[in-house]
């Protein structure tokens, strides 16, 4: 199909847009049956992590299910699900047992996640850099493909820090072990959402959401937690107990390995329960391998390995291990690869309560001269309302950073990455799509939104967050954007949706690249897709505008120009009723003489097929300015297979051959 430039243009309506602020979150809701094994904090079903060592310390992964007797607050209990696992070189895997259940299928995360915890303020320069060779040595020489490992610490300066979160690159793991140093944090610029935008607001929407200020603080990959700064730096005890809650709202086979000399007292054992009752155990190592003695009048230091210490009370009550030797780091190694790596997994079904009470738990086998080591007791849950800011922060971090999202069977938010052409300001439009609904999708009730852009570096470079009210769009679909101004390169957008009162959480995640289209003739900027049916809430996240209103703050409508009415704009995917797809499509040119242009549409099937020749017909053109056209294009679809598809639209300039092409990825339901 070709068009000249400056073809008089039909008058068209617009939608109406409207300006707000973003939110990134989620959390876990007990969505599924009671049959099926949780490992979050509202499962009727309650998991227990047990290990069994023999005389000689090792590993026993042969026993079965009537060889265990369980008891829940002195009340002996029916053990109605059962597994083993051991640690293999190709990773976790479930050995074979005769009355084991197949609980892989249901419970998310049974691979190892590993949490490495630096204490930087609890330990002096010498016990750091021991604690951090024998990390390295346990990186280098235990971890298996699979293992998930996050680097965390606490720092003089900076109080709490994520060093790095859960990963599977354990490359990055040694990086942030080798780098973990006392440095103080720069907030990074923040982006605050507001009003401002669009001129024309629905009248039902306006002023939906409520901006907040940034919630996290980074420079780099390593990030501080707020409420944990440089005027916060002795809440060390207080930060651990939230990060046992934060614990809780996170699935799998948690470890915590702490490198620590503090003298936690009392505290110890009362952590070690928090612990426990988060299904984590802890394994401690005391990075203080000396005493002060007095020697005449003199104060030295003289070797000495504690191996009575409170450290040693965190972890038993936790179902771990204290290791007093820091030096030792072959058999730290070995030994936490062995009680991490081989475990049985005993679930029994518990009466659902959210009382906040304490209740013991003691296993014991039949077989006598073997060791359990198990959790102590757990706490019943709380309301994820009644979490400390700390707590939901730890939980935010989890949907945000960890790379097992897409398993965790969150609801997924669909988000499509819009490459803009011949604006100053911005050159990316980042798309997303909200079904709002109980059953559906994110719950009409009071949430959270977040949004966040990380470049190749993973360094945040915009985030955005605020609070809204969805209740007066039960059963609509929403479709909320942000734009960035990037240059050339690679980046990742996170957008999450979190329920202010249950924690109930979306999540959505794309990897994008922005290209240099600095030297093309024609450039195409991604157009937006509609299908007939009823129009979606638009909203925009937006930094606030200027006080003096100088810098205009561009919008969805001031890119495309115009939207067709009684049409739906769609993001991911599109029902089997659709036959036809309208395209806004601005296109930019170069200087020079009017082009004469031809477009070209097809459909690839993924992941790969044969290209599919599209009918095309240019119904509209607009002329912006003299580089700028917006063309609206109908395409008719032929009968589809359900599938995911690519569609090309590739422009071509008739006298140079000059051409251009952009690409948007759907869904055919």
């Amino acid at each position: 199909m070709r068009f000249k430039r400056g073809i008089c243009v039909i008058a068209t309506c617009f939608v109406v847009i409207l300006s707000v602020s973003p939110i990134f979150a989620q959390s876990e809701k007990n969505s599924q049956s009671k049959n099926v094994p949780q490992h979050d904090a509202a499962a009727i079903i309650k998991l227990v992590t047990v290990r069994i060592l023999d005389q000689e310390g090792r590993p026993v992964t042969d026993l079965k299910k009537e060889d265990f007797v369980l008891y829940d607050n002195g009340k002996k209990k029916v053990i109605t699900e059962f597994e083993v696992h051991t640690l293999s070189e190709e990773g976790m895997k479930v050995l074979p047992s005769g009355e084991a259940t197949d609980l892989t299928k249901s419970v998310k995360g049974m691979n190892r996640r590993l949490l490495i915890f630096l204490d930087i303020q609890g330990s002096d320069i010498t016990g750091m850099a021991n604690a951090k060779e024998a990390a390295l040595h346990f990186v280098d020489t235990q971890l298996r493909p699979g293992d998930e490992v996050g680097i965390l610490g606490f720092s003089p300066t900076r109080g709490f820090l994520i060093q790095e979160y859960l990963t599977t690159d354990h490359e990055k793991i040694r990086k942030a072990i080798e780098k973990t140093k006392d440095i103080e944090v720069k907030p990074s610029p923040g982006f605050v959402s507001g009003a401002g935008g669009d001129d024309s607001v629905r009248n039902r929407s306006e002023s939906l959401l409520i901006e907040r200020s940034n919630v996290f603080v980074s420079e780099g990959a390593s990030v501080s937690v707020p409420g944990s700064s440089k005027w916060h730096r002795w809440d060390f005890v207080s930060r651990m107990f939230d990060l046992s809650q934060a614990l809780k709202y996170i699935p799998g086979n948690k470890s915590l390995i702490i490198f620590t000399a503090r003298n936690l007292g009392p505290n110890a054992s009362k952590l070690g329960k928090e612990f426990a009752s988060a299904s984590t155990p802890v394994y401690t190592v005391n990075t203080k391998n000396w005493i002060r003695k007095s020697v005449w009048r003199l104060s030295i230091k003289k070797k000495h390995i504690w191996k009575d210490h409170p450290l040693q009370d965190l972890a038993l009550e936790s179902g771990g291990k204290y290791f007093a030797d820091i030096k030792d780091v072959e058999t730290i190694s070995r030994e936490v690869q062995s009680l991490t790596g081989n475990f049985y997994v005993l679930g029994y079904y518990i009466d659902e309560s959210w009382d906040g009470k304490y209740r013991q738990i003691k296993v014991e086998v039949k077989k006598p001269g073997l060791q359990v080591l198990a959790q102590h007791g757990y706490f019943n849950p709380r309301s994820f309302a009644e979490l400390s800011d700390f707590q939901k922060q730890l939980h935010l971090f989890d949907l945000v950073f960890t790379d097992k999202y897409s398993s965790s069977g969150l609801l997924d938010i669909p988000i499509e990455p819009l490459f803009v052409s011949g604006e100053e300001k911005m050159n990316c439009v980042l798309l997303s799509q909200i079904t709002v609904g109980e059953k559906t999708g994110v719950p009409p009730s009071n949430v959270e939104i977040f949004a966040f852009l990380f470049n190749e570096n993973q360094k945040m470079v915009k985030e955005m967050n605020g609070e809204i009210d969805l209740s007066p769009f039960d059963n609509e679909v929403l479709v909320p954007y942000f734009l960035a101004n990037l240059p050339a390169g690679k980046y990742e957008c996170c957008i999450v949706t979190r329920d202010m009162e249950t924690g109930q959480a979306s999540v959505g995640k794309t990897a994008f690249n922005i290209p240099d289209m600095s030297n093309a003739e024609i450039v195409l900027t991604s157009p937006l897709l509609f299908a007939a049916g009823p129009e979606s809430q638009i909203f925009k996240f937006s930094k606030k505008k200027s006080q003096k209103g100088k810098d205009k703050d561009l919008s969805l409508g001031d890119i495309y120009q115009y939207l067709p009415e009684n049409h739906c704009l769609f993001v991911r995917e599109i029902g089997p009723e659709i036959k036809n797809l309208l395209a806004v499509l601005p296109v930019t040119f170069a200087g020079g003489p009017v082009p004469e242009v031809e477009f070209i549409a097809r459909l690839h099937p993924k992941p790969e097929g044969k290209a599919i020749v599209l009918l095309i017909q240019i119904i509209d053109v607009q002329t912006i300015r003299n580089s700028k056209d917006i063309l609206m294009i109908e395409m008719r679809l032929p009968d589809l297979e359900p599938g995911e598809y690519e569609l090309e639209i590739e422009a071509i300039e008739k006298n140079t051959s000059a051409s251009f092409s952009v690409r948007r990825s759907f869904i055919k339901r």
